[in-house]
């Protein structure tokens, strides 16, 4: 394998991988949360032009000049270098041009925060706070998409629709989630989602019985009101709790949550954001049973044993057909 390339060298169906930006509070939890150096995914579109494809924050997807938008970044190019073409691969992607997406990022953090280990934090009351915020948000931006016609897709996620709707043989197969989550997992190895599972079995959380008619959007409207994520002000908050946790961590890595009145709310959103998730993968569209234990729990089941149904940009790393011919220094 080449360690460095130049921008000549891209071929048409490259997987980009965007190095951490520095400074970017969104772009480094995202590499926290995946334990990984990259946190922006893109196709590479087009060798005479020099550009690329990409779903980025709220703009729509755009066909940008590859050499601008590796500006600072390091760029990991991967390949499959078993196809004499990736034409339909990018064919698909040019399909969702100019498609207006909701902000991704949000969402995708969401999603990693619920299913990743939680000793990458230190919890406390802010951060629990910083935290509940996100998942509503989260929430927010997964029903609008399932409300309306948008498709799901954050850059890792449009890049791999592109690989998956452009059928046999370009699908990729992903040789594991990058969030392996373990029902006997340790104290190190908890999740949000895995105490969601728990507090659900244990009876003792009160979310049945909610009426559906009229109180469920008065509540809902309500508590979204109270919980918008600012990425300036909770993201901050998360990456420096991030940080604090790495710096005091154990060998063992036994960091779990404290029990205070903020972790009930944090499941709570965990339930809401693995039903929302669900919904919109498997076209369901029963909101009277968000307010069901066992609709939550059914929906945090099958997160669970859909470890892939959200795609990481470090999740490239581990197909069993693309493979890494180097990378790009930015300049």
């Amino acid at each position: 394998m080449k360690t460095e390339l130049s921008i000549n060298e891209l071929k048409k169906g490259d997987v980009l991988l965007f190095s951490v930006l520095q400074g970017d509070i969104i772009s480094s939890l995202i590499g926290l949360l995946t334990n990984s150096d990259v946190s922006h995914a893109a196709l590479y579109a087009d060798e005479e032009k020099q550009t690329l494809l990409e779903a980025t924050g709220e703009h729509p997807v755009l066909e940008n000049p590859a050499r601008e938008r590796f500006a600072g970044r390091t760029i990991y190019v991967y390949r499959n270098r078993d196809l004499p073409t990736l034409d339909p691969v990018v064919e698909t992607g040019r399909k969702y041009l100019q498609q207006k997406l909701p902000y991704g990022g949000i969402y995708l953090l969401g999603l990693l925060l619920v299913t990743s280990k939680y000793c990458r934090f230190r919890w406390d009351r802010e951060t629990a706070g910083a935290a509940i915020c996100l998942l509503a948000s989260t929430y927010q931006a997964l029903r609008s998409l399932l409300e309306g016609s948008h498709p799901t897709a954050f850059c890792s996620q449009f890049v791999a629709k592109c690989y998956e709707e452009a059928g046999e043989p370009y699908r990729l197969h992903y040789k594991q989630p990058v969030i392996p989550l373990d029902a006997c997992a340790g104290n190190g190895e908890r999740s949000l989602l895995l105490e969601a599972l728990e507090e659900m079995d244990s009876g003792e959380l009160n979310i049945d019985g909610a009426d559906p008619d009229g109180y469920e959007e008065n509540f809902m409207i309500q508590e979204l009101s109270e919980n918008v994520f600012d990425p300036e002000k909770h993201g901050a908050i998360l990456l420096q709790s991030a940080r604090d946790a790495v710096a005091a961590r154990p060998e063992n890595g036994g960091f779990v949550c404290s029990s205070f009145k903020e972790k009930i709310e944090l499941v709570i959103w965990t339930g809401r954001v693995a039903y929302v998730w669900y919904c919109l993968l498997t076209h369901k569209k029963d909101w009277k049973s968000l307010w069901s234990r066992q609709a939550q729990k059914e929906a945090l089941l099958w997160l669970n044993e859909h470890r892939s149904s959200f795609i990481a940009p470090s999740d490239f790393k581990n197909t069993g057909e693309l493979s890494c011919e180097g990378c790009i220094a930015g300049n």
